[in-house]
């Protein structure tokens, strides 16, 4: 074990407890020599939570035409699409290690360290705006492209076109757009484009005026008015977009390999129990049992270490499968 190396780990993870206000409540290190190359690591954590039933979001009952949709900044790429940014810089021979082309370069900051920039966590900014209950209808942390995430908080029946007219995007998403000659259309589906977390607020809503710094307006919530085509419209991404992604050589038409895998509609792999409902957006939820008086939740979560690699010499899953449900259930 490399002692400083895993120092800073652990003092990042308990860093971002203290900033989540949450517990770090367990934990393995395990060293697989004949699964992970040197300097290879790999990272797994979950978290868990109670909400009240008062407060489950989203509320789309709640929603009237004119609501606002609301943008918080992210703070880099913090995002599904990073790891198949990472493979297509490293094919097309980038130094992650040169200085940083775009913000952070005048201040002696590598490639790696603009990429890598942690995500910013909104839960001190948002939780007791979420626990009063009373203006945010529905809430969205961007982490499978904006486009996708924007599409959760989208009920049938309504639309809402997003204007980057006033909205800046960060100069990384145009130096990885001139790179990688990626469209406009794979950033806005794949990445947050410098949208970290999104709102539906009331109309009359001035929570993001005085309380959210840096959130913009990014649409407003109108009533569905055809059925074909997405619900979801975008204005003046292409040329925010062209326009920081100029100098690195500006927008081509690639596409990034698809990285969500959705499961067939008619998968109905286990009938709810009694216990458990949906909320409006068909996440499933468990009951607390009402003997609880003051409930704290807890998750452990655990690997199959080596087994792995006879699985993989095999190409025999199925077992691994079963052990990974023996060790974590």
């Amino acid at each position: 074990l490399q002692v400083p190396l895993a120092a800073q780990l652990v003092k990042g993870m308990a860093d971002g407890c203290r900033d989540a206000r949450c517990a770090l409540v367990g934990g393995e290190t395990a060293e697989m020599p004949s699964l992970y190359a040197p300097g290879q690591h790999d990272m797994a954590g979950y978290c868990v939570g109670i909400v009240e039933h008062s407060r489950i979001l989203p509320r789309f009952d709640l929603y009237q035409p004119g609501d606002l949709l609301i943008g918080l900044p992210s703070s880099g790429l913090h995002c599904a699409g990073f790891n198949e940014i990472l493979t297509q810089l490293a094919a097309s021979k980038v130094n992650l290690r040169e200085r940083s082309p775009v913000d952070g370069g005048d201040d002696g900051l590598t490639l790696a360290h603009v990429l890598a920039t942690p995500t910013q966590l909104y839960v001190q900014q948002l939780l007791p705006h979420l626990q009063k209950g009373d203006e945010i209808k529905s809430v969205a942390h961007v982490t499978h492209g904006l486009l996708n995430d924007i599409l959760r908080l989208l009920p049938d029946g309504f639309e809402t076109t997003l204007d980057f007219g006033a909205v800046p995007v960060p100069k990384i998403f145009g130096w990885l757009a001139g790179k990688l000659k990626l469209s406009a259309q794979t950033i806005l589906e794949r990445h947050n484009c410098g949208i970290g977390m999104v709102l539906i607020l009331p109309q009359s809503s001035q929570l993001w005026r005085t309380s959210l710094p840096g959130a913009k307006v990014l649409g407003v919530l109108q009533r569905r008015s055809k059925v074909s085509g997405s619900p979801v419209q975008v204005r003046n991404f292409v040329e925010q977009l062209e326009k920081v992604a100029s100098p690195f050589g500006g927008l081509g038409d690639r596409e990034l390999p698809e990285e969500l895998k959705k499961l067939p509609s008619n998968s109905d792999l286990s009938a709810p129990r009694e216990e458990c409902f949906e909320n409006a957006a068909g996440r499933r939820l468990t009951r607390i049992p009402t003997h609880y008086k003051d409930p704290i939740l807890i998750l452990g979560t655990d690997g199959v270490g080596t087994k792995l690699k006879i699985a993989q010499q095999t190409n025999r899953n199925t077992s691994v499968g079963i052990d990974l449900v023996a060790m974590c259930v």
